[in-house]
C-alpha cells in the first residue's frame, strides 16, 4: 500500500470487512460445527421433554389442571427431577462449551495471524483495503494482533459499545485497538462492493424485520378471530 495513502478507516468499511470475514469463517466451520449444534439441539430437546412428561404426568394424576403455585413447588423439590435436568444441563453445557472453544480457537488464529502476518490484514480486511498497524505506524506483530483480537471480547460484553467509538473518534480507534496499541488504516476510497455488502445485509435485516412483524401481526389477527 502507498503509504501516503493511508488514513484512518471508517465504521462502516471495517464493519463490511470483518462480516466478510466472519461469512468465509463460518464456510471454514460449517463442517466441524454442525454435528455439535445438532447434539446441542437433540439435548435441548431432551431437556423439554423430561419438563413435559413431569407436568404431564402431574396433570393426569391430579385429573385435572393443578395449581400453577403448588407444581412450582413440588417441581423444585423432586430429587429424580433435578438429577435428569442436571444431569441434562451439564451435557448440554459442556456441547455449548465444545463449540465455543472451537469458534474461539480457529477465530484467533484468523485475525490474529493474518493481522500479525506480512499483509497485516484478514482477507476482508485486505479486500475492503484495510490494514492493521501499531499505533505509532508499524506493524502490529503478533502480540498486538492476539490482544486486539481478545480485547474485541469487552467491547461485545459493553453491547458493542466499544465498537462503536471507533466512530466518533477522530483516529477512528475502538476500544480493542486502544487497549492493544493498534490502528486501523485505509488506503483510498471504499471499494464499490463495500458498498454493496453493506446495501445487502442492509436488504436481508429489513427483511427479516418487516417478516417478523408480519408474522406477529398475523399471529395477533388469528387469536382475535379464534
Amino acid at each position: 500500500m502507498n503509504e501516503e495513502a493511508l488514513a484512518p478507516a471508517g465504521f462502516w468499511r471495517r464493519y463490511a470487512a470483518w462480516s466478510l470475514d466472519w461469512l468465509l469463517l463460518g464456510v471454514v466451520l460449517a463442517a466441524p460445527l454442525a454435528p455439535l449444534l445438532a447434539r446441542a439441539w437433540a439435548q435441548l430437546l431432551a431437556l423439554n421433554q423430561i419438563l413435559q412428561d413431569w407436568v404431564y404426568a402431574r396433570v393426569v394424576d391430579a385429573q385435572g389442571v393443578p395449581s400453577p403455585l403448588a407444581m412450582s413447588h413440588e417441581l423444585l423439590a423432586d430429587p429424580v427431577l433435578a438429577a435428569s435436568i442436571g444431569q441434562g444441563s451439564a451435557a448440554l453445557v459442556a456441547t455449548l462449551t465444545a463449540m465455543a472453544l472451537l469458534l474461539f480457537g480457529v477465530s484467533t488464529l484468523y485475525f490474529a495471524g493474518f493481522e500479525a502476518s506480512a499483509w497485516q490484514a484478514t482477507p476482508g480486511k485486505r479486500l475492503a483495503r484495510l490494514q492493521v498497524r501499531a499505533a505509532d505506524g508499524g506493524p502490529a506483530g503478533l502480540a498486538r494482533a492476539l490482544l486486539r483480537h481478545l480485547a474485541g471480547a469487552i467491547s461485545w460484553l459493553l453491547l458493542n459499545l466499544g465498537h462503536a467509538i471507533a466512530g466518533w473518534r477522530r483516529d477512528r480507534r475502538a476500544l480493542h485497538d486502544l487497549i492493544a496499541g493498534t490502528q486501523v488504516l485505509a488506503q483510498g476510497p471504499t471499494p464499490r462492493w463495500v458498498r454493496a455488502w453493506l446495501i445487502v445485509q442492509g436488504g436481508l435485516f429489513t427483511g427479516v424485520l418487516v417478516g417478523t412483524v408480519a408474522w406477529f401481526c398475523w399471529q395477533l389477527a388469528r387469536i382475535a378471530s379464534a
